[in-house]
Protein backbone atom coordinates (compact mmCIF):
# COMPACT_ATOMS: atom_id res chain seq x y z
CA UNK A 1 0.00 0.00 0.00
CA UNK A 2 2.47 2.42 1.16
CA UNK A 3 4.99 1.32 -1.85
CA UNK A 4 2.12 2.11 -4.40
CA UNK A 5 1.23 5.52 -2.85
CA UNK A 6 5.06 6.60 -3.23
CA UNK A 7 5.38 4.71 -6.50
CA UNK A 8 2.77 7.45 -7.95
CA UNK A 9 3.89 10.34 -6.17
CA UNK A 10 7.23 9.74 -7.97
CA UNK A 11 5.52 8.79 -11.27
CA UNK A 12 3.53 12.40 -10.94
CA UNK A 13 7.03 14.15 -9.88
CA UNK A 14 8.67 13.09 -13.14
CA UNK A 15 5.72 14.11 -15.17
CA UNK A 16 5.45 17.87 -13.72
CA UNK A 17 9.54 17.69 -13.60
CA UNK A 18 9.34 17.51 -17.31
CA UNK A 19 7.35 20.41 -17.87
CA UNK A 20 8.76 22.09 -15.18
CA UNK A 21 12.01 21.76 -16.95
CA UNK A 22 10.65 22.65 -20.52
CA UNK A 23 9.29 25.66 -18.77
CA UNK A 24 12.98 26.21 -17.43
CA UNK A 25 14.40 26.05 -20.81
CA UNK A 26 11.49 28.42 -22.22
CA UNK A 27 12.96 30.95 -19.21
CA UNK A 28 16.36 30.60 -20.29
CA UNK A 29 15.86 30.81 -24.32
CA UNK A 30 12.97 33.47 -24.35
CA UNK A 31 13.71 35.46 -21.78
CA UNK A 32 11.45 38.84 -23.04
CA UNK A 33 8.42 36.64 -23.84
CA UNK A 34 8.56 34.77 -20.53
CA UNK A 35 8.06 38.17 -18.56
CA UNK A 36 5.28 38.90 -21.29
CA UNK A 37 3.48 36.12 -20.45
CA UNK A 38 3.82 35.98 -16.81
CA UNK A 39 2.16 39.34 -16.42
CA UNK A 40 -0.45 38.20 -18.88
CA UNK A 41 -1.23 34.98 -16.59
CA UNK A 42 -0.72 37.17 -13.56
CA UNK A 43 -3.50 39.12 -15.11
CA UNK A 44 -5.95 36.22 -16.20
CA UNK A 45 -5.62 35.21 -12.62
CA UNK A 46 -6.13 38.24 -11.27
CA UNK A 47 -9.42 38.13 -13.26
CA UNK A 48 -10.31 35.28 -12.00
CA UNK A 49 -9.65 35.29 -8.72
CA UNK A 50 -11.88 38.62 -9.02
CA UNK A 51 -14.87 36.61 -10.78
CA UNK A 52 -14.72 34.26 -7.75
CA UNK A 53 -15.02 37.55 -5.13
CA UNK A 54 -18.22 38.59 -7.02
CA UNK A 55 -19.30 34.98 -7.53
CA UNK A 56 -19.01 34.68 -3.57
CA UNK A 57 -20.73 37.89 -2.67
CA UNK A 58 -24.03 36.64 -4.51
CA UNK A 59 -24.11 32.78 -2.89
CA UNK A 60 -23.30 34.63 0.82
CA UNK A 61 -26.34 34.95 2.61
CA UNK A 62 -27.89 38.26 2.32
CA UNK A 63 -27.55 38.92 5.94
CA UNK A 64 -23.96 38.22 6.18
CA UNK A 65 -23.37 40.64 2.93
CA UNK A 66 -23.78 43.37 5.20
CA UNK A 67 -20.14 43.36 6.45
CA UNK A 68 -18.49 41.88 3.15
CA UNK A 69 -16.68 43.50 0.97
CA UNK A 70 -16.31 40.96 -1.53
CA UNK A 71 -18.13 42.39 -4.37
CA UNK A 72 -15.98 45.23 -4.03
CA UNK A 73 -12.80 43.37 -4.38
CA UNK A 74 -14.19 41.45 -6.69
CA UNK A 75 -14.78 44.20 -8.97
CA UNK A 76 -11.66 45.89 -8.62
CA UNK A 77 -9.43 42.74 -9.15
CA UNK A 78 -11.64 41.89 -12.15
CA UNK A 79 -11.12 45.83 -13.51
CA UNK A 80 -6.93 45.98 -12.06
CA UNK A 81 -6.58 42.33 -14.38
CA UNK A 82 -7.90 43.12 -17.25
CA UNK A 83 -5.77 46.54 -17.15
CA UNK A 84 -2.72 44.46 -16.29
CA UNK A 85 -3.54 41.99 -19.15
CA UNK A 86 -4.22 44.91 -22.04
CA UNK A 87 -0.95 46.90 -20.71
CA UNK A 88 0.66 43.74 -20.65
CA UNK A 89 4.36 45.01 -22.77
CA UNK A 90 3.97 48.60 -20.57
CA UNK A 91 3.80 46.67 -17.27
CA UNK A 92 6.67 44.21 -18.46
CA UNK A 93 8.72 47.35 -19.28
CA UNK A 94 7.67 48.61 -15.40
CA UNK A 95 7.79 45.27 -13.85
CA UNK A 96 11.77 45.27 -13.09
CA UNK A 97 11.53 48.13 -11.60
CA UNK A 98 8.81 47.37 -9.19
CA UNK A 99 11.68 44.70 -8.10
CA UNK A 100 14.88 47.17 -8.13
CA UNK A 101 12.20 49.17 -5.93
CA UNK A 102 11.37 46.34 -3.72
CA UNK A 103 15.21 44.88 -3.04
CA UNK A 104 15.75 48.71 -2.43
CA UNK A 105 13.49 49.01 0.31
CA UNK A 106 14.19 44.94 1.56
CA UNK A 107 17.36 45.89 1.80
CA UNK A 108 17.14 49.26 4.17
CA UNK A 109 15.32 47.27 6.30
CA UNK A 110 17.88 44.46 6.68
CA UNK A 111 20.43 47.11 7.24
CA UNK A 112 18.48 48.34 10.10
CA UNK A 113 17.99 44.94 11.47
CA UNK A 114 21.64 44.67 11.37
CA UNK A 115 22.70 48.01 12.90
CA UNK A 116 20.21 46.99 15.61
CA UNK A 117 22.07 43.29 16.07
CA UNK A 118 25.13 45.58 16.82
CA UNK A 119 24.17 45.60 20.33
CA UNK A 120 24.11 42.04 20.48
CA UNK A 121 26.31 39.67 21.96
CA UNK A 122 27.62 36.85 19.17
CA UNK A 123 25.09 37.79 16.27
CA UNK A 124 26.27 38.13 13.24
CA UNK A 125 25.41 42.14 12.14
CA UNK A 126 28.09 42.81 9.93
CA UNK A 127 27.53 39.92 7.69
CA UNK A 128 23.44 41.38 8.00
CA UNK A 129 25.25 44.56 7.13
CA UNK A 130 27.39 43.33 4.20
CA UNK A 131 24.65 41.32 2.83
CA UNK A 132 22.25 44.39 2.98
CA UNK A 133 24.79 46.72 1.15
CA UNK A 134 25.16 43.89 -1.32
CA UNK A 135 21.65 43.91 -2.23
CA UNK A 136 20.94 47.23 -2.12
CA UNK A 137 23.92 47.92 -5.06
CA UNK A 138 22.06 44.99 -6.39
CA UNK A 139 18.35 46.50 -6.52
CA UNK A 140 19.87 49.87 -7.62
CA UNK A 141 21.44 47.83 -10.61
CA UNK A 142 18.10 47.02 -11.56
CA UNK A 143 16.36 49.90 -11.22
CA UNK A 144 19.40 51.71 -13.53
CA UNK A 145 19.35 48.73 -16.00
CA UNK A 146 16.19 46.99 -15.73
CA UNK A 147 15.75 45.48 -19.12
CA UNK A 148 19.04 43.35 -18.77
CA UNK A 149 18.79 43.02 -15.16
CA UNK A 150 15.52 40.96 -15.72
CA UNK A 151 16.62 39.21 -18.72
CA UNK A 152 19.86 37.53 -16.22
CA UNK A 153 17.12 36.95 -13.83
CA UNK A 154 15.01 35.27 -15.86
CA UNK A 155 17.72 33.11 -17.05
CA UNK A 156 18.83 32.30 -14.10
CA UNK A 157 15.87 31.38 -12.81
CA UNK A 158 15.53 29.22 -15.64
CA UNK A 159 18.49 27.63 -15.34
CA UNK A 160 17.95 26.98 -11.65
CA UNK A 161 14.72 25.46 -12.62
CA UNK A 162 16.24 23.30 -15.07
CA UNK A 163 18.56 21.63 -12.98
CA UNK A 164 16.14 21.00 -9.77
CA UNK A 165 13.83 19.39 -11.98
CA UNK A 166 16.87 17.20 -14.01
CA UNK A 167 17.72 16.72 -10.14
CA UNK A 168 14.49 15.60 -9.01
CA UNK A 169 14.13 13.16 -12.21
CA UNK A 170 16.80 11.48 -11.23
CA UNK A 171 15.75 11.25 -7.70
CA UNK A 172 12.08 10.12 -8.56
CA UNK A 173 13.69 7.23 -11.24
CA UNK A 174 16.25 6.17 -8.26
CA UNK A 175 13.00 5.90 -6.00
CA UNK A 176 11.09 3.87 -8.44
CA UNK A 177 13.90 1.66 -9.41
CA UNK A 178 14.52 0.80 -5.29
CA UNK A 179 10.73 0.00 -4.77
CA UNK A 180 10.67 -2.63 -7.74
Amino acid sequence: MFEDVVKKYEKNSIVIAIIMTILGVFLFVKPVTSITVIVSLFGIITVLDGLLHVISYFRTEESLRLMSFELVEGITEVIVGILIITGGKTLSTFFPIMIGIWIIIKSIIKFQIGMNLKSVPDSNYLLTIISSIITLIFGFIVILNPFSSIIAVTRIVGIYIVVYEIMNIIESVHMLKVLK
